[in-house]
């Protein structure tokens, strides 16, 4: 009888668990959608971070993720196009389908989608600055943590192969003339880059290291 009462209790502690998972992720569904001028952002469930149309001026924005709860709200990550960023009107909108996360105008022409292989269940903005969209099976198949820009939240990992680069300027958000490399011998190198987007020379680099194959930022703000 006591090890009935034990199994349930744990039974009871599991589903308080993963109740708690679940209603910390503050899920997105299917066909929800933002626009500028109502409904323009996600929250995070701890109030941190923000998923939506940033403004940069009164009449334009910018769809990019943010620190919320800060002032002035700092721009962590935006979405572009070939390393461009796509400032849209009030009249433009952000829809989560089955098929993708697409950014259209009041035309309804797509200006971005995000690429993936698998069918979309929901979406989720998570507590450390990650959004992204799940399956059926509750698997990731894609996040902002795989396309940094100029910024490193804490948890996020700069993958072999992947770099980050400056922001043209405060108010533009394409690719600037800076560029940090993680290659795949393990150096982690700057670079600044042409105009035409193109790295030139090296101008800084860690040095080779064996057996590296990412730059991870952790909670105390160093990188390993």
């Amino acid at each position: 009888m006591a090890a009935i009462q034990i199994l349930s209790l744990c039974v009871i502690f599991i589903q308080i668990l993963f109740c708690a998972s679940a209603q910390k992720q503050h899920n997105i569904t299917l066909g929800s959608t933002l626009s500028p001028s109502q409904n323009s952002k996600w929250v995070s469930p701890n109030g941190q971070f923000a998923f939506g149309f940033y403004p940069l001026t009164p009449t334009l924005y910018v769809v990019g993720l943010w620190f919320d709860s800060v002032i002035p709200k700092t721009l962590a990550w935006t979405v572009l196009k070939d390393k461009r960023d796509i400032p849209v009107e009030k009249t433009s909108s952000l829809q989560l389908t089955v098929n993708r996360l697409s950014l259209s105008d009041n035309r309804k022409n797509v200006l971005w989608l995000s690429k993936y292989a698998d069918k979309v269940a929901e979406a989720a903005m998570l507590d450390n600055g990650n959004f992204v969209l799940l399956n059926a099976l509750f698997d990731i198949i894609w996040q902002s943590f795989h396309y940094p820009m100029d910024t490193l939240l804490p948890g996020q990992r700069l993958m072999t192969n992947s770099n980050i680069f400056s922001k043209a300027s405060t108010t533009n958000f394409s690719a600037g003339r800076f560029e940090l490399s993680m290659q795949k011998d393990g150096n982690l190198v700057l670079y600044t880059v042409e105009r035409s987007g193109h790295p030139q020379g090296a101008y800084w680099a860690f040095g080779q290291l064996l057996n590296v194959v990412s730059l991870n930022l952790i909670r105390q703000g160093r990188s390993i």
